[in-house]
């Protein structure tokens, strides 16, 4: 076959993806190119001299240095009768997922997501985290994974998935693309819809480990997805649900009303839906809506807690940004220094920046100046001379 990328047919009717050894060998990532399968001929003679090809299959691989070519190629790919594919090599890697609330309730989110990923990085010899980013729950999700990747660089990659079509609306969605090692597009045909709840489940099917915060007694419609997950055999699920916080939802049952208290009570007893609606003579739906209207009251309740929590939080503490040394001024690092300070202040709680003496009269100076007049978000402020 010619020097391209072609989509091929095995003879058991799978989908994969053939990527030629010179564009896999110059184009591709490393862990990208050893996830990619080789023929028996190829490993048994050394694919770097046969120059053979890989198979990638489940997901197109989407790189951000080169995210457009790929997406053109994508279209133009041509189709084969049918190819043949050996079986993945072993792989020593974890792959890990979230799963959480479309709201925060923990004020210490960023620790214990953290402590939930050293333990996975300590455990394993390499991890691929993959990130959905729908919420912000989320994005802290995404800056947990930074940090762990710029304290185990080497065991840590960062992927961020996402549908095609949103990718095409939005691109990364303001998260600068070198932050992020690759970006995949599940196949549609395995999503059915891009509904949110279809991509995460197709997350956990992609996973070795969940990472989950989620308090069931809230009974969001994530809870359907944790069965989900858990009925997953080789799936290990860490939980980092925090006791206080758990404590704290069953303290606000009183702001319900009394049926729903009944309801959420019953529930939370072991009782099913069906058994409850028989008891009070109403029907399983209506039990649905009651319990719904009291957990949004709960729900309610629990982001004023958080709020305060973080208020509290944020008085102890500011979030301070050092910048030293910016490199050149161009048009490009002034355009990418502008996009890198936005993210800081809308996703990482940033709110005052401390400049290097060398660097308070540059044009990154000026960038700081302007968003700091568009927003007054922030404070600029001149670090203090140590003597």
């Amino acid at each position: 076959m010619d020097n391209r990328i072609y989509w091929l047919e095995t003879d058991q009717c799978e989908e994969v993806l053939g990527v030629c050894y010179t564009v896999w060998s110059t184009e591709l990532s490393d862990l990208t190119a050893d996830l990619g399968e080789q023929t028996e001929h190829d490993k048994a003679h050394n694919v770097e001299e046969t120059l053979g090809y890989i198979s990638l299959d489940n997901v197109i691989t989407i790189f951000p240095d080169a995210g457009k070519d790929f997406l053109l190629l994508k279209k133009d790919m041509t189709i084969c009768q049918r190819g043949q594919t050996s079986k993945r090599r072993d792989i020593s890697m974890a792959v890990c997922t979230f799963l959480g609330h479309n709201d925060i309730y923990d004020a210490e989110i960023d620790s214990m997501l953290q402590s939930g990923i050293e333990h996975i990085v300590t455990e394993n010899e390499k991890t691929d985290f993959l990130i959905f980013l729908r919420n912000n729950f989320y994005l802290k999700c995404f800056l947990a994974v930074l940090k762990a990747r710029a304290k185990h660089p080497e065991k840590v990659t960062l992927t961020l998935v996402i549908p095609e079509e949103d990718y095409r609306k939005n691109q990364t969605g303001g998260i600068p693309s070198y932050l992020i090692d690759r970006i995949i597009f599940p196949k549609q045909k395995d999503l059915n819809s891009n509904d949110h709840k279809n991509v995460i489940r197709w997350l956990i099917r992609q996973s070795t480990h969940l990472i989950c915060c989620l308090y069931r007694t809230l009974y969001g419609q994530e809870n359907h997805i944790l069965d989900y997950a858990q009925s997953k055999k080789k799936l290990q699920i860490i939980d980092i649900t925090n006791v206080d916080t758990a404590q704290a939802i069953l303290e606000r049952t009183p702001k319900m009303s009394d049926r729903e208290r009944f309801i959420f009570e019953r529930l939370n007893d072991g009782s099913n839906p069906k058994e409850v609606a028989e008891t009070i003579g109403v029907s399983r739906n209506r039990v649905a809506q009651v319990l719904n209207h009291g957990c949004r009251t709960l729900r309610e309740s629990m982001r004023s807690r958080y709020v305060h929590l973080l208020a509290e939080n944020r008085e102890q503490r500011k979030s301070v940004c050092s910048i030293f040394s910016a490199g050149t001024v161009t048009y490009e690092s002034l355009t990418t220094f502008e996009y890198i300070v936005s993210f800081l202040l809308s996703s990482c709680g940033v709110t005052h920046f401390e400049i290097a003496v060398g660097e308070q009269h540059s044009g990154f100076m000026y960038v700081l100046k302007k968003i700091w007049n568009r927003t007054g978000f922030f404070a600029v402020q001149k670090p203090s001379r140590r003597r």
